[in-house]
């Protein structure tokens, strides 16, 4: 192998994340023992069938991913939470890399890899992030809800909104092909019961209080950290857990924000606030929250009920 191939490939694989296809090697000029040569000699390592990392095995995820398109081949598309996390939506799956090819034949095998096979997979100019090909918003959100709990969900479209990437009119066509496919129901009741935008969190603490309210079968929040105006004059407070038709906030107290003398006397003089103005307002610590989530399900119902 020249000096010249050897460049060439080096510089295919850090454009792909470090990883190169079997027919990519021929194409640069490899021959089939040239590679077979290279893999023994451990410049090339084996991460699928056809599918080779450059100088070292240790690969990112977003190498992974590479590898996971790669390995199935041309048409492949990243797809379900996998395409959702390179997108920022949601965080990746814990088990196979999923991803998702044109057709309706028979499910493909891959050691570590679902795929997933779609007669409607949009014929459109495949979009690829980062040099990884993957799968649209709307299809991405659609498949996120195939695999997912609802609050994953939710706030994957919030993120989707807050990126300002949501096309509702791409969605709409996405659940109009795929009237059948799952997750297309999940979807469609989030659209109708959900308001897009309205339950980004700030950390655990405020995802574990969603939780507890989800179990103990109560409203979840109207809003999330939503600033409310008042009428005496001052400036808007912010409610950790809006509830607006009911004129209630739920305040969660962590440790971080709300230790300091300063930060105390901020809560106690917001509680006053809201109160004044015919608001409830009620609250759970840290510990409460995540230590005895039992707990705090068990009193959430005396706040509606």
């Amino acid at each position: 192998m020249s000096q010249q191939v050897a460049n060439l490939i080096v510089d295919l694989a850090e454009t792909q994340h470090g990883v190169v296809s079997y027919a990519q090697l021929l194409d640069l000029g490899l021959s089939a023992d040239a590679v077979a040569e290279r893999a023994r000699a451990g410049w090339l390592h084996r991460i699928h069938k056809g599918v080779y990392a450059v100088g070292r095995r240790e690969l990112t995820l977003r190498g992974r991913w590479m590898a996971a398109t790669l390995a199935v081949g041309h048409g492949t598309l990243l797809s379900h939470r996998d395409a959702g996390a390179l997108r920022n939506l949601c965080s990746p799956g814990s088990g196979p890399i999923h991803v998702t090819v044109p057709g309706d034949g028979g499910r493909l095998h891959r050691k570590g890899i679902t795929v997933h096979r779609s007669a409607t997979l949009a014929p459109r100019p495949p979009e690829a992030i980062d040099a990884i090909p993957v799968t649209g918003v709307g299809r991405t959100l659609i498949d996120i809800a195939s695999v997912s709990s609802r609050r994953v969900v939710e706030r994957a479209f919030d993120e989707a909104e807050q990126q300002r990437i949501l096309d509702l009119k791409d969605l709409q066509h996405e659940l109009a092909i795929s009237a059948r496919r799952r997750g297309t129901g999940a979807t469609r009741a989030i659209l109708a019961e959900h308001l897009v935008g309205s339950t980004l969190t700030r950390n655990k603490l405020e995802e574990a209080f969603l939780a507890c309210c989800a179990r103990a079968g109560v409203p979840m929040p109207e809003e999330v950290n939503a600033d409310i105006v008042l009428s005496d004059g001052g400036p808007p407070v912010q409610g950790d857990f809006t509830w607006w038709t009911r004129r209630l906030v739920i305040e969660t107290d962590g440790f971080a924000s709300h230790s300091t003398r300063r930060g105390m006397t901020r809560d106690r003089q917001k509680a006053r606030r809201l109160r004044r103005a015919g608001w409830r307002v009620e609250g759970f610590t840290w510990d409460e929250v995540m230590l005895q989530p039992r707990a705090v399900e068990a009193e959430l119902p005396s706040f509606f009920f």
